[in-house]
């Protein structure tokens, strides 16, 4: 995750590069995640690369505005566990557990639930770079979805996939051998 300046610089960049490029065009609820993905890193970055105490009003006003934010958008996306590259594709509800670990290019829609199996372990999902996951998908559990890899709409994950495929159903199964790039061209 973010280590020092130039990763969050770098972060925010991909970011905004990969908005701009994955939409003709821009409207104002895309241009209000993206203000939201660029909070997220902030209050990241400051969490890990500013530690002196004379940060702590900073990262208290930080953290005041993410949660906010947070609360209007229905997002629940603890810090350190999306690597660079997020998109998030609409307002509404979603969940990550702050235990999962997300790799890089990861676009989620709204509905989602990314966590842990309840009265289990605090084991959570690991997923691959260049994830795509559907809206109403609930990936859960101690499994590793590879990369390249698209979840359907309303699908239910609790097993682990390899990557370049696109997965669907409840419980998830493969569907073709489709992954996230192939419906980019």
């Amino acid at each position: 995750m973010i280590k020092s300046k130039e990763d969050y610089k770098r972060y925010i960049k991909v970011e905004e590069e990969n908005y701009r490029y994955s939409y003709n065009k821009f409207t104002k609820e895309l241009e209000s995640i993206l203000k939201f993905v660029k909070l997220y890193r902030k209050v990241e970055y400051y969490e890990n690369c500013k530690k002196s105490f004379v940060y702590k009003p900073i990262k208290k006003y930080l953290n005041y505005k993410f949660d906010k934010k947070s609360i209007k958008y229905g997002f629940h996306l603890p810090i350190n566990t999306i690597d660079e590259g997020l998109c998030i594709v609409h307002t509404g509800p979603i969940y990550i557990n702050e235990n999962c670990k997300i790799g890089k290019y990861f676009r989620i829609h709204p509905m989602t639930t990314i966590g842990k199996n309840i009265g289990r372990n605090n084991s959570s999902p690991k997923i691959g770079d260049g994830v795509w996951v559907g809206p109403g998908a609930r990936v859960f559990g101690d499994i590793t979805i590879g990369d390249n890899v698209v979840i359907g709409a309303n699908s239910v994950v609790n097993k682990s996939f390899s990557s370049n495929i696109t997965i669907a159903g409840a419980p998830a199964r493969i569907i073709n051998e489709k992954g996230y790039k192939d419906y980019l061209k």
